[in-house]
């Protein structure tokens, strides 16, 4: 249970004046937050009843590996950009 001191306290430590109106809006806020916090925290998840695997563990990803040939597609790419040298994209030095 928070407090109205402690509303007041987190008040103070924010910089903010609140009225007593404000701080009572306040408290019941953080209250239903709190209760929220509370319920999601006794939430029984498939891991914890040992209903199997989530896979949050294993690699879903491919495996590595070449996906084409290296420059397969340098040339084509190169031939629409607007400047080129040595093979290179040419562009404004930013510093």
């Amino acid at each position: 249970m928070i407090s109205k001191r402690d509303i007041s306290s987190l008040a103070k430590l924010a910089r903010i004046e609140m009225t007593d109106e404000e701080e009572k809006s306040l408290m019941s806020d953080v209250e239903n937050i709190l209760e929220f916090i509370s319920q999601i925290q006794d939430v029984e998840t498939v891991t914890q009843k040992g209903e199997g695997d989530l896979g949050v563990n294993k690699n879903t990803m491919r495996e590595d590996g070449e996906p084409h040939r290296g420059g397969e597609y340098s040339e084509d790419i190169l031939r629409e950009a607007p400047q080129k040298k040595d093979g290179y994209f040419k562009v404004k030095k930013i510093i």
